[in-house]
């Protein structure tokens, strides 16, 4: 479904709200289904891509769009998959911002809220190469009424959930009516999951198996 018939079937289904002088403005319905796709995919972690980073020889940061959510796998040419770590452990190496040569493990920095995310390959590689990322994003913005949300079909219907819930939130006396507000946070939540905060989403990221053991071998 694109926003123009997600907003008609927000208002006639969830809102009641069909008869002009409405009490949700269009403008503010469509910001609301474009607040629910951004929030189902931090929760969902359902948009999934891959891309290709060339590897400078010497840089072990990178930069990544304010999109990307997550980092779950990071292959190198010739060298296989790398293992993840965290900055944490980084540190806890010594001083591995100088250490050059072919690169076993990786971190990722998240900053979609505040800015660019933050890749580091570990050790920086020694020559130059290229690196295929599997990424976990945010949605493309909906341009117009046309736009269709880039989450599976299937899931555009739970969208209005999260529209009606904010919707049913505003302090307004005609409007606000928090019984359906949680009624409509709850079913989204039993779809895409409960939001995490900054700290769980990067314990979550940084979780293995088991705990790597960082070489600090490297001359």
């Amino acid at each position: 479904m694109n926003r123009g018939q997600l907003r008609e079937l927000l208002r006639s289904a969830y809102l009641d709200d069909t008869a002009e002088p409405y009490l949700w403005g269009d403008d503010l319905l469509d910001g609301f289904i474009e607040e629910a796709q951004q929030e189902a995919a931090i929760r969902s972690r359902s948009l999934v891509d891959t891309q290709e980073l060339p590897l400078v020889a010497g840089q072990g940061s990178y930069t990544l769009a304010a999109a990307t959510l997550d980092i779950t796998r990071f292959r190198v040419l010739g060298a296989g998959s790398l293992e993840r770590t965290s900055l944490e452990e980084l540190d806890e190496s010594g001083s591995w911002e100088q250490r050059q040569g072919r690169p076993t493990h990786f971190a990722f920095t998240s900053t979609q809220f505040s800015g660019d995310g933050v890749l580091i390959a570990y050790p920086a590689p020694g020559s130059a190469s290229t690196a295929t990322l599997t990424i976990q994003r945010l949605p493309v913005a909906l341009a117009d009424d046309n736009s269709e949300p880039e989450l599976p079909a299937h899931q555009h219907l739970f969208l209005l959930d999260w529209a009606a819930f904010r919707a049913f939130s505003l302090r307004d006396s005609d409007a606000e009516d928090q019984v359906r507000a949680t009624q409509h946070a709850s079913a989204f939540a039993d779809v895409f999951g409960d939001r995490l905060d900054a700290t769980a989403m990067r314990k979550r990221a940084e979780k293995r198996p088991r705990r790597t053991r960082i070489n600090t071998a490297w001359r």
